[in-house]
């Protein structure tokens, strides 16, 4: 039998650029969104920390270009492990491949984020995969929703 661990009021990033994750933190921290952040550098820390953390996270962020491990590899790893495939998985990208998402979407990312050339639209992408992902229960929403490009939203509302 299974024993599920407990979801954490926490989000996990997972990405392997320090400068990515600074900024993604000053944001997260700016949103003020009642969760804390944790941060890890590759996908193969991140499967470790799933498997070893005392309860899963609301949500991971995963980044797609790492070493080691990747972001579709671990999102593969992720969805075909019996204690993991339910965690909610936001993928945040600044590459951006019709072809490659709707792959990401058909592996149970819930979300895709295609990563912002602002600070402004960073918050507004982290603020919108965290309110989708409350707004579908976690679960996947349909392919009309799985891409948030904050930018444009951005963009729009100037």
């Amino acid at each position: 039998m299974i024993l599920e661990k407990p979801t954490g009021s926490f989000i996990v990033l997972a990405d392997d650029d320090q400068d990515d994750c600074l900024l993604f933190e000053e944001a997260f921290t700016e949103l003020d969104t009642g969760f804390q952040l944790k941060t890890v550098s590759d996908g193969d820390a991140l499967v470790m920390f799933l498997h070893s953390a005392d309860a899963f996270p609301a949500i991971v962020f995963l980044d797609l270009n790492m070493p080691r491990k990747n972001g579709r590899e671990s999102l593969a790893i992720i969805k075909g492990s019996a204690t993991l495939k339910e965690l909610c998985i936001v993928i945040i990208s600044t590459s951006f491949h019709p072809v490659e998402v709707e792959d990401l979407y058909e592996l149970g990312a819930q979300l895709y984020v295609h990563k912002p050339n602002s600070f402004e639209g960073l918050k507004s992408g982290i603020s919108r995969a965290i309110d989708r992902s409350v707004q579908y229960n976690r679960k996947q929403p349909p392919r009309s929703d799985f891409v948030i490009t904050p930018d444009l939203v951005y963009e729009e509302r100037r």
